[in-house]
């Protein structure tokens, strides 16, 4: 695994490491995505790795950040750090929905092949946003599979 913030503060340490699980949680949305139909899974794994993102960002700069799953919230906060961020509320609103109601009775809602399509892109986006502000220049793909 390659760590971006070699030699850095503890913080930075931490925050790849919720990195690390937040491209978990992605490569398996992408392989469900591409292997299966089980669309809400994709949707919940795309939502956690948002999450593990924000929450990694916030790390980054040495606050705490809140434990929940509510991505618009969290992202609210990362907004108070670079305003950029508040441009995915309403992305964060779409992806916070599948974390409960796609999961648990009695109002699971499936998740179709349209809503994996828009979460897969809509946690791109948020990775993007993440990476971008901390100017982190490795892809997803070079940083697990090898490749650059």
């Amino acid at each position: 695994m390659v760590n971006l913030f070699m030699n850095k503060p503890n913080s930075l340490k931490l925050a790849q490491e919720w990195f690390d699980a937040g491209d978990n949680e992605f490569g398996y949305a992408e392989a469900g995505f591409r292997e299966t139909i089980f669309y809400s899974q994709v949707c919940v794994s795309c939502q956690q790795a948002a999450e593990k993102y924000l929450k990694g960002f916030l790390v980054a700069y040495g606050k705490s950040y809140p434990k929940i799953h509510d991505l618009g919230v969290i992202v609210e906060k990362c907004g108070q750090i670079d305003p950029n961020f508040l441009e995915l509320k309403k992305d964060c609103n779409f992806l916070t929905k599948f974390y409960v109601e796609v999961r648990y009775p009695p109002d699971i809602t499936p998740a179709d092949e349209n809503d994996a399509q828009k979460s897969i892109e809509i946690c791109k986006r948020i990775i993007a946003k993440v990476r971008d502000s901390l100017e982190i220049r490795d892809s997803f793909n070079s940083l697990k599979m090898g490749r650059s």
